[in-house]
């Protein structure tokens, strides 16, 4: 695998970015939503 689509979490994303450079990946698809900083239920 060479690439992956990573939906990030503020809190892990440093360590999951660096685990996979370390398996060889080249690649990432940074995708976003504001659930994920504003939560599921705050989007009008």
């Amino acid at each position: 695998m060479d690439r992956i689509c990573l939906l990030p979490v503020e809190e892990t994303a440093a360590d999951v970015l660096a685990r996979a450079v370390a398996a060889g990946v080249r690649r990432v698809i940074d995708l976003s939503a504001a659930s994920v900083t504003a939560g599921p239920h705050s989007i009008t």
